[in-house]
């Protein structure tokens, strides 16, 4: 099933990059799953190099539809429609490598889901009001930053730094975050981190025009931060007593609450 759907891609690709004559194309699945073992992937590119590996993967798609019209200049669009599309994946590691450096990125459990989504685009923008739901979740992923990013750095810096990290590598046990777009324009989100040093949520209500050109407006966001480490308590501290950061103390933990757009945001 893998194959088949990277050989259409591949496929579309080549007809939408260089073919001169191309006017519309229509493609549906009505359902498919698939699943995949033990993948590897290497690809070098003179000093570069990066390395993949999954060591399972399983999909599932259902309601798929894709239109794409270009014969009538006056009428061009995009059409992408989507039921369910779905993967998790286990025992991800990717590897990046150069000469003299490298980052990798390892994950125990990765899960994310597509659902109800409905995009139409013209070239003036989107026609009607899309709609979506997205859900993504990590967990146990680790990453090594490359060694050169741990210079140039000034003393806030490297406390922060070395908060988060042991030496190089940043431990998150979970990353959460779900996010719906409904057809008045309005976002809803929420998210949770997870990290040895302590743990944060975000809630999100947003509005937004239809033509996406305008700054958004938030009904309501809130981050809630708890769980912390005696050193990031301190960290917090400062940011709210020398920086004057929004945060509110809140238990043992903190929070920030607000609403309007970005440029004049309302401190609740």
């Amino acid at each position: 099933m893998i194959k088949t759907l990277f050989a259409l891609l591949y496929f579309l690709l080549n007809v939408l990059a260089f073919s001169q004559d191309f006017d519309n194309m229509k493609m549906g699945i009505g359902s498919a799953t698939s699943t995949l073992t033990d993948f590897y992937c290497e690809v070098e590119i003179g000093e570069f190099s990066v390395e993949i590996r999954i060591d399972r993967l399983k999909g599932n798609l259902r309601n798929y539809n894709l239109e794409v019209e270009l014969e009538d200049y006056y009428n061009e669009y995009f059409q992408f429609l989507i039921g369910v599309m779905s993967a998790s994946a286990n025992g991800i590691s990717i590897q990046f490598h150069d000469k003299s450096d490298y980052f990798s990125l390892e994950i125990g459990k990765l899960s994310y889901a597509l659902n109800d989504w409905d995009l139409m685009f013209t070239e003036d923008g989107p026609r009607g009001t899309p709609t979506l739901n997205v859900s993504l979740d990590l967990q146990n992923t680790t990453i090594v930053l490359p060694s050169g990013m741990t210079g140039n750095r000034g003393q806030q810096e490297w406390e922060i730094y070395n908060y988060l990290t042991n030496e190089r590598d940043i431990t998150i046990q979970k990353i959460s975050l779900d996010v719906t777009l409904n057809k008045n324009g309005t976002v809803t989100a929420t998210g949770n981190l997870n990290l040895p040093v302590g743990k944060a949520a975000l809630t999100v209500d947003m509005s937004m025009d239809r033509d996406f050109k305008s700054e958004p407006y938030f009904n309501m966001l809130q981050i809630d931060i708890t769980n912390l480490s005696p050193e990031i308590k301190a960290y917090m501290e400062d940011l709210i007593r020398v920086e004057r950061a929004p945060f509110r103390r809140k238990g043992g933990g903190y929070s920030l609450r607000m609403s309007g757009d970005l440029d004049n945001p309302r401190i609740h």
